[in-house]
């Protein structure tokens, strides 16, 4: 969120980033971590489907198999926090 804010222009050094009472960037992470959500709990119902046998829970899981998971949708991700950014902008431009 940070890097998407810079590039346009808002920038953490910004002077009204040191005295507001929001951090924008926590905010803004906090509303995409739970858009990313629907990512991490479709993939866990389809390797629950997958399982195979029906009334037996699936094997543990391993760090590096959410890793990957999120990796994979980096592009996915990059495009919900451009969107998240856009829908603010837009608002503001439409509170004026």
């Amino acid at each position: 969120m940070q890097r998407e804010l810079r590039e346009r222009g808002l920038g953490a050094d910004d002077e009204a980033w040191q005295f507001d009472e929001i951090d924008l960037v926590d905010t803004l992470a906090e509303l995409l971590t739970l858009r990313i959500q629907t990512i991490r709990l479709g993939w866990l119902r389809s390797r629950f489907d997958s399982s195979g046998k029906p009334g037996q829970g699936c094997r543990p899981l391993q760090r590096k198999e959410l890793v990957h998971l999120f990796e994979n949708n980096s592009i996915r991700i990059e495009r919900l926090a451009r969107d998240l950014i856009n829908r603010l902008h837009r608002w503001l431009v439409s509170s004026l």
